[in-house]
């Protein structure tokens, strides 16, 4: 052996025995930390999960979407936090995506953030603690259950995807009568085929494709009344966010209403507003209140007064929607058209659950202004008007849907540095000039 190889065999021997050490202090290390953790967390009474990611501290009071009281599913969660001491713990440059904190009544014992479904971020841990595939598989199907999705589309975003698709599908099948569809094909079909052999230009007398595919459909729907009830059905039978890509469905039924004539509309969105089938009262709100109902519908008798009219009959099914995104988009609706005067909406959005829906409510009464909007936000800033505990969320079928973007979307929502006391404050100091 020369020289240089033994010197190197000397390295190597070396490097190997250190590495060995290293791992051995290392797992002994992350299982020290585990311990502590597990003491950490021992005597909590209560699990709150938030739409918070690391570092943020923001209002987190504003910002739970979850509460755990029950002892017996704290211990179940806890136990099922199960660490994999084996591999490296090596912190991520994500923020980290929900925070789930352990208290002790008043006290919180820890502060802690999840990893893509796969880690905890505590700094006991001084990194991201790898959790087991069945712990991290377990903790995300849980959460989803409890109304909480955003880990399980970020970990196993095609699964849930496909779930989701398929649901959405089945419920959307059951409500679409039998030759609504083919209807709308045999007129892309006849369009497509009189391109083909005619004239776009000459032949004045040809029907456009958009009224082809209205002949056919009203034809497999003779009934105006079921018609309308169906398209209104069909766009409010999920629970998904308003302005996402449709199901062909739901594309062709917001289409037929956007090229409805405007006397046909107007009835069928008094009918809707008042309709005991809760789909279509959504399916109605769903067509008024997504932004393309105001340059897409142009029939000419159409004018503000209309979609006024209408916004304010279908504010209260928008507004029941179990979405905070949409019922945001109601109150922003209702703040730029004043003359839809549902002032009694702007009242209940101040004690939503969702923060961005209570601001949005906040600045709405600030720009209407008058003695009933004051007396609202004296309320707020004075305290009395207090958002309910959180209900278990809603599961967005336009996760199932919406293919434009392969990474999942999860909405994290905005932390504000002050609180809704301070917004109704400052918004009265404001009208008070």
């Amino acid at each position: 052996m020369t020289i240089h190889s033994k010197s190197a065999w000397l390295f190597s021997t070396v490097m190997v025995a250190s590495t060995t050490v290293c791992l051995a202090d290392g797992l002994a290390d992350r299982q020290s930390r585990v311990h502590e953790f597990r003491k950490a967390i021992a005597g909590a009474d209560r699990i709150v999960v938030r739409a918070r990611w690391f570092p943020s501290e923001g209002q987190e009071s504003e910002n739970t979407l979850l509460e755990v009281k029950d002892p017996q599913t704290i211990k179940e969660f806890s136990e099922h936090l199960r660490f994999d001491a084996n591999s490296d713990w090596i912190s991520c440059f994500c923020a980290g995506y929900l925070g789930i904190d352990w208290y002790q009544g008043k006290q919180r014992l820890v502060r802690s953030f999840l990893q893509h479904g796969q880690a905890l971020r505590w700094e006991g841990f001084q990194g991201d603690a790898r959790l087991t595939d069945d712990s991290s598989q377990w903790l995300v199907h849980w959460l989803a259950a409890h109304g909480v999705i955003g880990p399980i589309i970020e970990r196993e975003p095609a699964q849930w995807k496909a779930a989701v698709a398929k649901e959405s599908r089945q419920r959307l099948a059951e409500l679409t009568p039998p030759g609504f569809l083919k209807a709308v094909r045999r007129g892309e079909a006849e369009f497509a085929q009189w391109a083909k052999t005619g004239s776009l230009f000459n032949d004045r007398s040809q029907e456009s494709e958009e009224e082809l595919k209205d002949k056919y459909m009203r034809a497999a729907i003779p009934d105006k009344k079921v018609l309308y009830a169906t398209m209104f059905r069909l766009l409010g039978c999920l629970p998904m966010r308003w302005e996402v890509f449709y199901w062909p469905e739901q594309e062709e039924a917001y289409d037929f209403l956007a090229r409805a004539p405007r006397a046909e509309l107007d009835r069928a969105i008094q009918a809707a507003a008042r309709a005991g089938d809760k789909s279509e009262r959504r399916g109605g709100a769903r067509f008024v209140f997504t932004p393309p109902i105001l340059t897409v519908y142009q029939e000419p008798e159409t004018n503000e007064n209309d979609i006024d009219k209408w916004t304010t009959l279908l504010a209260d099914a928008a507004y029941s929607d179990p979405l905070p995104v949409n019922r945001q988009r109601v109150v922003r609706r209702l703040m730029e058209r004043p003359k839809a005067n549902r002032l009694d909406i702007l009242d209940r959005a101040t004690r939503d659950q969702d923060q961005e829906v209570r601001r949005a409510a906040i600045e709405a009464l600030r720009r209407r202004g008058g003695a009933d909007a004051v007396r609202i936000l004296q309320c707020i800033a004075h305290g009395k008007n207090l958002p309910p505990a959180p209900l278990t969320l809603t599961k967005d079928y336009a996760d199932g849907v919406d293919g434009t973007d392969d990474f999942p979307t999860i909405v994290f929502g905005t932390i504000y540095a002050d609180t809704d006391q301070d917004a109704a404050k400052a918004a009265l100091r404001n009208m008070a000039r």
